[in-house]
């Protein structure tokens, strides 16, 4: 399912692209809420819904995400969290 995912991901259709966030919400939701495998996929949809130009849903979601998991132990997805968080307040907001 990931393989799938990534393949959408990687698609200039927003057809595409929506095919892989909804399968990277799927994902998400046979893990464990807050594990690094869990949070890798959150932050896969967060990264394809601003691929998809969707910067108000994907703020929402990273906020969400960085309230209710302020602490990212694993270090790479911590530092992928805080640089998709820090592009994000250079996109104007609608």
């Amino acid at each position: 399912m990931r393989a799938v995912a990534e393949l959408n991901d990687e698609c200039d259709s927003p057809d595409c692209r929506q095919r892989g966030i909804d399968l990277w919400r799927k994902i998400e939701s046979r893990l464990e809420a807050g594990s690094r495998d869990w949070l890798a996929a959150r932050l896969e949809v967060c990264q394809s819904l601003r691929r998809l130009h969707k910067e108000s849903d994907c703020r929402k979601l990273l906020g969400v995400t960085r309230l209710l998991y302020p602490e990212i132990e694993d270090h790479e997805l911590r530092r992928e969290f805080d640089q998709l968080a820090a592009e994000l307040k250079g996109v104007d907001s609608p």
